[in-house]
């Protein structure tokens, strides 16, 4: 056994971890904003959230194998890039009745804000795990 097998088991352990805390603290975070910007209460902001994380999270299984590494700069603007599409085109149409522009400015002010978080956790896992 090399060491490269010995460290697998414990890095499979931690990745898991890290994804529930990445979608539960996005969704979390993504909430809290949407909740303060367009004067809703917190548990609708919670759903909300919840079905545009659900969508883009869907799209970027798939389309992991066809951008590719999200630590690398340019494929982590890709992702993100596709993140504010679905993510804004979810929340206007689950938010029928509020103005566009104002759930368009909610969505790219919330995802800039989970970005930068997955962001850190990225260059964190690089620098210090992989």
């Amino acid at each position: 056994m090399t060491l490269l097998d010995a460290v697998a088991g414990p890095i499979l352990l931690i990745f898991p971890l890290v994804f529930i805390f990445l979608f539960v603290g996005i969704v979390f975070l993504e909430a809290w904003i949407i909740s303060k910007i367009q004067k809703i209460s917190y548990k609708k902001g919670l759903r909300l959230s919840f079905y545009a994380n659900g969508a883009s999270l869907l799209a970027g299984i798939f389309l992991v194998g066809q951008i590719g590494d999200p630590s690398r700069i340019d494929n982590f603007l890709a992702y993100f890039a596709i993140t504010l599409v679905i993510e804004t085109g979810v929340l206007v149409a689950v938010t029928k009745g509020k103005e566009w522009k104002s759930v368009t400015w909610t969505s790219v002010l919330m995802n800039i804000a989970s970005y930068v978080l997955i962001g850190a956790i990225l260059f964190t896992l690089e620098t210090y795990w992989l």
